[in-house]
C-alpha cells in the first residue's frame, strides 16, 4: 500500500479543494433548507382542521341581497351537484345533510345553578370525509351518546369572552372533550334527550357536525314530512389550487369557505418554489461534483505513469482508486456536517420570524435535514467513486 500512498504526493491544490467544498456546501445548504422549511410550513397551512382530510373544498352559493328578499333558498339541485361532479379536477362530491328538527343543548350542573342551555343545529357529511377514529364516530339508535365536532372558535368565545366576563373557569380542548352535553331533540310531536360527546374541534367549518347515520335517523324520526335540501357541498379535488376548479366556482357564483382555496393556492405555490430552490441547489451540487471529478481526473492524468506501473504489478483498478475515493468521501462528509449545522441554525432563525407572524403554528422535527443530507452524501460519494474507477480502467485500457 506504500506505493498507493505515494500517488497522493501530488495532492489536489488547496484552491481546487476549497472551490469544491464551498460550492458543494452552498448547494447542499440550499437543498436541505428548502426541503426542511417546506416540511415545516406546508402542514401549518392546513393545520387546525385535522378532523377533516386535505384537498377538500367547502362550497356554498353566494347570498345576494335581492335573492334574500324574494325568499331564495340557495340550495343545490341534483343537476347542479352532478355538474360539479363532472369537473375534471373533482374526484367526488358530498353533501352537507342539515337537521330538520329542533335541537337544544345544555351543559353544567343544575343542582349548583350553573347550567347553560341554547338552541342549536346539526349538520352531517359522509363519513369518508371525516378523519376521526371509526370507534369514536359511530351511532347506534340504542346508544344514547352522540359524537359531535364543534368549531374551535366556539370554545375560544367561551374562554375569552363569556367565561372571562362571568369569572368562570376556562376549558382546554381536553377538558371540553371530557364534558357531556344534554341534547334535546324535538319534532313531529316527539321529544327525546340524548348525551352529546365532543369528538373533535374544527377550524375550517362553522358548523356542528354529527355522524351521517345519526342525522339520517333523526330526520326520519323527528321530521318525516320534510325534504333534505343541501345548501353546502364538500368537494374532493386533485389539489385545492387547481385553476380550473377555481374559475368554474367563480363563474357559477359559488363560494369556498374559510379561504381554503387561497390556502391551497399558497401550498401549491410553496411546492413549486420548493422544487425550484431544491433544483438550483441540486444543480450547484452537480457542478461541484464535476469540479471534484475534474480535479481528480487531472491528478490521475498526472499520475498516469505510476498508475500504469501499478496495474502492471498486479494491482486492480479498485485498489488504486481507493486513495482518491477517500478524498471524495472526506470532503463530502465535511460538507454534510457543516451543511447540517448551518441549515439548523438558518432554519431556527427563519422559524423565529414566522412564529412572530403566526404564533399558532407548530413545526415538525428536523429529520428531513439528516435524511436528505445523508442521501446526498451517498449519491455524490458513489458518483465520484464510479468516475474515478472508470478513469483508472480507461488508463489501463489505453496502455494495453
Amino acid at each position: 500500500m506504500n506505493l498507493l500512498h505515494k500517488l497522493l504526493q501530488k495532492q489536489i491544490t488547496p484552491l481546487q479543494t476549497a472551490g469544491f467544498f464551498l460550492s458543494n456546501l452552498f448547494g447542499t445548504i440550499v437543498i436541505l433548507l428548502g426541503l426542511q422549511l417546506y416540511r415545516d410550513i406546508a402542514p401549518a397551512l392546513s393545520s387546525g382542521a385535522s378532523f377533516m382530510k386535505e384537498e377538500y373544498l367547502i362550497v356554498s352559493k353566494r347570498i345576494e341581497p335581492s335573492g334574500s328578499a324574494f325568499g331564495q333558498t340557495y340550495t343545490f339541485s341534483p343537476e347542479e351537484i352532478e355538474e360539479i361532479r363532472r369537473q375534471p379536477s373533482v374526484r367526488d362530491v358530498g353533501v352537507f345533510l342539515p337537521s330538520l328538527f329542533s335541537v337544544s343543548a345544555g351543559l353544567g350542573m343544575k343542582s349548583t345553578g350553573l347550567y347553560f342551555a341554547t338552541e342549536m343545529f346539526f349538520e352531517a357529511v359522509p363519513d369518508k370525509y371525516v378523519d376521526v377514529r371509526p370507534d369514536l364516530w359511530r351511532f347506534d339508535p340504542d346508544d344514547p351518546e352522540i359524537p359531535i365536532v364543534i368549531p374551535r372558535n366556539y370554545l375560544n368565545l367561551y374562554n375569552f369572552g363569556f367565561a372571562q366576563s362571568q369569572k368562570l373557569p376556562k376549558l382546554s380542548e381536553e377538558m371540553a372533550g371530557a364534558l357531556q352535553l344534554d341534547i334535546r331533540l324535538e319534532g313531529a310531536g316527539l321529544s327525546e334527550t340524548r348525551t352529546g360527546r365532543i369528538a373533535g374541534f374544527s377550524d375550517r367549518l362553522n358548523t356542528i357536525l354529527v355522524p351521517e347515520a345519526f342525522l339520517t335517523w333523526a330526520n326520519r324520526r323527528f321530521a318525516p314530512q320534510s325534504t333534505e335540501k343541501p345548501a353546502r357541498l364538500i368537494l374532493e379535488t386533485d389539489h385545492a389550487a387547481d385553476a380550473a376548479i377555481a374559475e368554474f366556482l367563480q363563474t357559477k357564483g359559488y363560494e369556498v369557505e374559510n379561504g381554503k382555496l387561497e390556502n391551497g393556492r399558497t401550498a401549491y405555490f410553496l411546492r413549486w418554489m420548493t422544487g425550484i430552490v431544491a433544483g438550483i441547489g441540486l444543480l450547484v451540487c452537480l457542478l461541484s461534483f464535476f469540479l471534484l471529478s475534474l480535479s481528480i481526473s487531472l491528478l490521475l492524468q498526472k499520475d498516469r505513469a505510476k498508475i500504469t506501473t501499478l496495474l502492471l504489478l498486479g494491482y486492480n483498478a479498485g485498489q488504486i482508486a481507493r486513495p482518491y475515493r477517500r478524498i471524495a468521501v472526506v470532503l463530502n462528509g465535511a460538507v454534510l456536517a457543516v451543511a447540517a449545522v448551518t441549515t439548523l441554525i438558518l432554519r431556527n432563525l427563519c422559524l423565529e420570524q414566522v412564529q412572530i407572524l403566526f404564533p399558532q403554528w407548530t413545526f415538525g422535527r428536523t429529520a428531513t435535514i439528516f435524511i436528505a443530507g445523508f442521501g446526498l452524501f451517498l449519491v455524490l460519494s458513489l458518483l465520484n467513486a464510479a468516475a474515478t474507477y472508470r478513469k483508472i480502467r480507461q488508463i489501463g485500457h489505453d496502455k494495453a
